[in-house]
């Protein structure tokens, strides 16, 4: 994994050999991002720099880590929760790796059926919530509050925006804000930027008013987590959630091949996410153990150079097929006729302990900015 398996180490206080020496130097820089950090979060405190509140709900799915603690697919999950609730959302994911968008915001995927939002252009964030929310539209934005500021994006008539991400966006100021943990983790294994993947210190937690326990299966012990939360965010409310492993479809056909003709056979894998490792484990789970696997750095670039790389490695290693995710998949199926057979595998999400009490105060808030009639909502479906 080269310089993204390093990151990744040092992050999680994994370091191995010379590998330490590197860590006084980042620390140092850790230090004064620690101070930038804490002095732009003091100013939005004292109001010297101001928070504001745009026209519609606003919903934070956020996270301290730059990836992998499951922000997508949960935002993803509560805007069609809400959806089905008789409220309009829409999603706003950030522009990252958006080829060519520079400032203000762009509606990428209708909600209507339209096409798909391309993921070299739009970024593979966006890509992915179309995939996960059909028929709940989709936009991109630099600055999350120019959102509404768009003729096109107010015309909708969203009545929630649901960002994808935005707890460190205090330009905004939501009506609810969740704060996302991979519970996989051990806690306080993370560091600040640059040293690890932590963007804010753990304190930063207790500006959520909710915190999402994620991967809550690969937890086998959440005492230790609860204590951890109970120490530098007390008194803020928890959800725990897990994942689970649907049957792949092959890419581009839909085919789907149940997990257990797969066990034995030779499968590579090859990802880009955030935690892979916890991927590694949800196939394990499965009794699929790749015999060949490529963990690339988060959003990867998927290109011609890739396809061809991947036709070789199975090639070279006898693969029947490469496993990938959909969040993979929505920038390979452009490469397909390149690429060796290709599994996709999705993963559902799943709620825990604390949904009751986290459906009240979302219902409640949606309630008191006047978006949701008064009275029980449909049921959502169960989990």
């Amino acid at each position: 994994m080269g310089l993204t398996g390093l990151h990744r180490r040092l992050s999680r206080r994994e370091e191995r050999g010379a590998e330490r020496l590197l860590i006084p130097p980042l620390a140092a820089l850790s230090l004064l991002y620690r101070l930038a950090v804490a002095g732009r979060n003091l100013a939005y405190d004292r109001g010297w720099m101001r928070s504001e509140r745009l026209a519609a709900w606003v919903l934070v799915v956020g996270g301290l880590s730059a990836g992998g603690s499951g922000k997508t697919p949960l935002a993803a999950e509560l805007a069609r929760r809400i959806a089905r609730w008789g409220v309009p959302p829409l999603i706003v994911a950030r522009a990252y790796r958006a080829a060519g968008f520079r400032r203000g915001a762009l509606l990428v995927a209708d909600g209507a059926g339209g096409a798909e939002p391309d993921p070299l252009r739009f970024g593979d964030e966006a890509a992915l919530l179309a995939r996960l929310a059909p028929g709940i539209p989709v936009a991109i934005a630099r600055r999350r509050a120019e959102v509404l500021r768009d003729p096109a994006l107010a015309e909708l008539g969203a009545r929630a925006l649901v960002l994808d991400g935005g707890l460190q966006h205090r330009r905004l100021r939501p009506d609810l804000a969740l704060a996302t943990i991979d519970a996989s983790l051990e806690p306080s294994s993370g560091r600040l930027l640059p040293l690890g993947d932590l963007r804010e210190p753990w304190t930063a937690l207790r500006r959520a008013d909710w915190i999402v326990l994620h991967r809550g299966q690969l937890c086998p012990d959440p005492l230790p987590w609860e204590r951890f939360l109970d120490r530098v965010a007390p008194g803020r409310p928890r959800l725990w959630t897990h994942t689970g492993l649907q049957a792949p479809e092959e890419l581009g056909e839909g085919r789907v091949t149940p997990w257990p003709e797969l066990r034995g056979r030779r499968l590579g894998l090859w990802t880009g996410l955030g935690h892979p490792e916890a991927l590694v484990a949800d196939l394990a789970a499965e009794g699929v153990v790749p015999a060949w696997r490529e963990l690339a750095p988060d959003h990867a670039r998927c290109d011609a150079a890739l396809a061809r790389r991947l036709r070789r490695a199975a090639a070279r290693e006898r693969l029947e097929a490469i496993l990938v995710t959909l969040k993979d998949a929505v920038k390979l199926e452009a490469w397909r006729d390149a690429l060796p057979p290709v599994l996709v595998c999705r993963s559902g999400i799943g709620f825990g302990r604390g949904l009751e009490a986290f459906e009240g105060q979302l219902r409640a808030s949606l309630r008191a900015a006047g978006v949701l009639p008064a009275g029980d909502p449909p049921c959502a479906a169960s989990d």
